[in-house]
């Protein structure tokens, strides 16, 4: 929870140095201003995709459908300082009357920002499986996996900056994201 808060206040920061890049300083009061309505907006989109998630079989694609409703709703708190009903408004209009556009910005940031995340996270794929398949091989059909959790721990000093590697493609992910989604968002909106 306390992850999410912070990425949130981060987001808002993002999404104002997306709009105004020499503004790096101001961006943090600006989120900080604004973080009600980015909470609210969070909210409000967690709530409604987990519900609709629940469907049997088909709640992922409802989950889906939900997120490309308010794919835009983050930008208009920072851009227009809107409320979060307004900017959860003006991204279901967007949706409404732009629906291939949305779907492909969605597509476009998804696809990208996935890319990013499999290239950070080869070093760590690689040195976890340096650690785990020597232990596997030896461990054979005896074995009760006690023995690959321990190998985990005791190579720990190889994983750790492979795990960092990965957590700054993470972290690239989300400028990278809220970058993508804020030049929609504006283009969308000329």
């Amino acid at each position: 929870i306390v992850w999410s808060l912070l990425r949130l206040y981060v987001v808002g920061a993002l999404i104002h140095q997306s709009l105004k890049p020499k503004e790096y300083d101001k961006s943090w009061s600006v989120s900080k201003e604004r973080y009600g309505g980015l909470l609210g907006v969070g909210v409000v989109v967690g709530v409604i995709s987990m519900l609709v998630s629940a469907v049997p079989y088909v709640g992922w694609v409802f989950s889906i459908i939900v997120g490309l409703m308010f794919f835009f709703a983050m930008p208009p708190v920072i851009a227009r300082k809107a409320k979060f009903d307004d900017a959860l408004r003006e991204s279901y209009d967007i949706f409404r009357k732009k629906t291939v556009d949305v779907f492909i910005a969605w597509l476009l940031t998804s696809v990208l920002g996935g890319v990013i995340v499999i290239v950070f996270m080869i070093p760590m794929m690689a040195t976890v499986l340096s650690v785990m398949l020597p232990t596997m091989m030896t461990m054979q059909s005896t074995g009760t996996g006690m023995e690959v959790f321990s190998a985990l721990l005791i190579n720990g000093w190889a994983i750790i900056p492979a795990a960092i590697v990965y957590m700054i493609g993470l972290a690239y992910v989300t400028v990278f994201s809220a970058n993508a989604q804020t030049n929609f968002y504006l283009k969308m909106k000329k």
